[in-house]
């Protein structure tokens, strides 16, 4: 299986949460010295996790759902349900784009308590994710059209 760069970006955002949030709890209860900044690099990471792991779930389709009804659904209905799927997760993806601009943007000014980063690193992921979202959601919808025209 070859690293994807969007897999890559969630394992090094893993990575740099688990090293921060480690060192947080290794200087704060055993060297009585709580290390400045880690909890908010451990939950900038955290929050790019969250959303790019969110765009993998997207792009391989594999976010939870209930297919009981769908799976008794005849090829062409069960299809127009998965093409439904895939465009109600690009729009919500879209909705995403826009409203985490908006929340990005205005969150420029704003800067965090202890590294003084802008508050717009945080909310940046929304907006990304929801781009990576809704371009994961169109490829699964033409992957699956694609499908269903060969096996017709």
């Amino acid at each position: 299986m070859r690293m994807r760069v969007l897999d890559l970006a969630v394992v090094l955002a893993f990575a740099v949460m688990t090293v921060a949030i480690g060192l947080q709890v290794i200087f704060r209860y055993l060297l009585n010295d709580p290390l400045a900044g880690s909890e908010e690099v451990g939950r900038l990471a955290f929050v790019w996790v969250t959303f790019l792991g969110a765009a993998v779930a997207t792009r391989d389709d594999a976010h939870v759902r209930i297919d009981y009804f769908l799976r008794r659904l005849g090829p062409r209905s069960a299809l127009a349900c998965r093409i439904l799927g895939h465009v109600g997760t690009a729009v919500f993806g879209l909705i995403m784009v826009w409203v985490g601009f908006l929340l990005a943007r205005f969150s420029w000014d704003f800067e965090s308590a202890s590294l003084q980063f802008p508050m717009t690193f945080v909310h940046a992921a929304i907006p990304v994710a929801g781009a990576l979202m809704t371009a994961a959601a169109v490829g699964n919808a033409v992957v699956d059209l694609a499908d269903a025209k060969r096996r017709a």
